[in-house]
């Protein structure tokens, strides 16, 4: 009889141990898996990480290609500027320049206009009606004298000495056309 009561004894031995064995076993299992799971985080972080790291990197070159581009656009700039500068000055130094050469040339062409009047004037007095209108004579005679003042004050001209002569000679066919009339 005592060995029947221990074999039920044995056997509840057998099921504790193999529960006991099994709860180890699920408890190894759930520590690897829980093993596993922080491996993995830990590797995922620091997959994460290498990957943050790379974007950085990247971010970094493509920030340093950008201050390279942007200092030659800078230095660009400044030479533009330079050129610039230097041509409006050269555009406002050339304006002036032809402003007084506009002048010069205007003061020359009123100094030739005085000088060609001799040969309107000449066909002027050429009219046989000119003695007819006295006004028309008039103002000739003015512009006569404004040419001959104006080449008598003028003796530096190269041909002053042949427009005084032909000055003369208009105010000596003036005086013959009149006397003519007379």
């Amino acid at each position: 009889l005592a060995r029947f009561d221990e074999v039920p004894e044995q056997a509840a031995r057998l099921d504790d141990f193999a529960a006991f064995e099994a709860l180890r076993k699920r408890c190894l299992q759930v520590q690897a898996q829980r093993h596993c799971k922080q491996k993995d985080a830990q590797s995922s972080r620091l997959q994460w990480l290498q990957a943050l790291h790379e974007a950085f990197g990247s971010t970094q070159e493509q920030q340093e290609k950008m201050v390279h581009a942007l200092s030659q656009v800078e230095a660009e700039h400044r030479e533009l500027d330079r050129k610039t500068t230097w041509l409006r000055g050269h555009c406002q130094e050339t304006l002036k320049s032809s402003n007084g050469l506009a002048l010069y040339a205007q003061q020359i062409a009123e100094r030739l206009n005085t000088l060609c009047s001799f040969e309107s004037i000449a066909q002027e007095l050429d009219d046989s009606t000119l003695l007819s209108k006295p006004a028309q004579l008039e103002r000739l005679l003015q512009r006569l004298e404004a040419a001959a003042s104006f080449v008598e004050s003028r003796y530096d001209f190269f041909d002053a000495k042949n427009c005084r002569s032909t000055c003369d000679h208009l105010r000596n066919r003036v005086c013959i056309l009149m006397r003519s009339t007379l």
